[in-house]
């Protein structure tokens, strides 16, 4: 019975294969040119004011200290 399980999957996504890779091929090159233009930013905005750091940091109750589980 698994084996036939298998099989179909298969030709499901054999079958559906033109309908998602298309969105992915377009999630990748959104994700490329989003990661473009985040470096661009960070090299033409920061870089000459000299900030080549960022600090993150949260002041949120759910990352402070708190005493151990009993």
């Amino acid at each position: 019975m698994k084996a036939i399980q298998r099989a179909l999957a298969v030709v499901v996504a054999v079958v559906f294969s033109p309908i998602w890779i298309p969105f992915i091929v377009l999630w990748l090159v959104f994700y490329v040119l989003a990661s473009i233009c985040l470096y661009l930013a960070v090299w033409l905005l920061w870089l000459p004011r000299s900030k080549n750091i960022l600090f993150v940091y949260s002041d949120s109750p759910i990352w402070s200290e708190r005493p151990p589980a009993a």
